[in-house]
């Protein structure tokens, strides 16, 4: 028995092998990251802003960690540290018979720096899930159904309940530095934002050459939208001069 194939088959068996690799192809290189990135988000709990490297507070945690014997509920190794991370650390070491006046200063400075986290609890709402409804007080009914309103206080609200939560006495036409470490904040039952200017400035006085210097300003932005979704942001200008041996490196590349 002999089998022929024609070349109009082989062609339309070809066409299919080459569709099949194009669909897995587009399969894998486009919709299975952005199913991975949704499984994620609706598994995964919100976080809020990042600990700007360079900042005192890892100083401050370090050295509690230390002192205290025990180890941080986070990974101290892994950096950045969240804001929630470090402040619900304070609170938490806030109480200990064993601090300074040093550390008590040092505390202070981190709750204050770090004011949207001091409630107790952090929210851990996910981001794809609704709220239960035992969170919620039916106020009424209509057409579409139940009608709720929610029963837990907002979580910046709880915070500026806190006795952690300082305010300054006299803020500077009433918005600006209403607390000691921000320079403008908003404080909403759904939204929040912390909002600092960035300044830094430093100068040398070599023995040859021009005096090297960095002037940055900028401005840093941080918030959240309701306990689920947080931002941080940071815009910034820089103007320097170089040390001679630095120009001389660069102009060899």
């Amino acid at each position: 028995m002999k089998f022929f194939l024609s070349s109009h088959t082989l062609l339309s068996s070809y066409n299919r092998l080459i569709l099949k690799q194009w669909m897995r192809s587009i399969f894998f290189n486009r919709f299975y990251p952005l199913l991975l990135s949704f499984i994620y988000a609706n598994f995964s709990q919100a976080q809020g802003a990042g600990l700007p490297l360079g900042s005192t507070n890892y100083r401050v945690v370090d050295r509690l960690e230390i002192k205290s014997g025990q180890n941080a509920p986070f990974h101290t190794s892994l950096k950045t540290y969240t804001r929630g991370e470090v402040a619900a650390l304070a609170i938490q070491m806030d109480s200990a018979t064993w601090l300074t006046t040093m550390d008590k200063v040092d505390i202070r400075r981190v709750l204050r720096d770090n004011n949207e986290w001091v409630a107790i609890g952090a929210p851990a709402w996910r981001i794809g899930q609704k709220k239960p409804k035992e969170n919620y007080i039916q106020i009424g009914e209509d057409s579409l159904g139940p009608i709720y309103r929610i029963r837990d206080q907002p979580y910046i609200e709880a915070c500026m309940a806190s006795d952690k939560y300082e305010r300054c006495k006299a803020p500077i036409w009433r918005y600006f530095y209403s607390t000691p470490a921000n320079w403008l904040e908003l404080n909403k039952p759904k939204f929040h934002a912390r909002v600092n200017p960035m300044v830094n400035f430093g100068a040398a006085n070599p023995k040859n050459g021009k005096p090297p210097f960095i002037n940055q300003r900028g401005i840093e932005i941080r918030g959240g939208i309701d306990d689920r979704v947080y931002f941080f942001s940071q815009i910034t200008e820089t103007q320097a001069r170089f040390s001679n041996y630095v120009n001389e490196y660069i102009s060899k590349k």
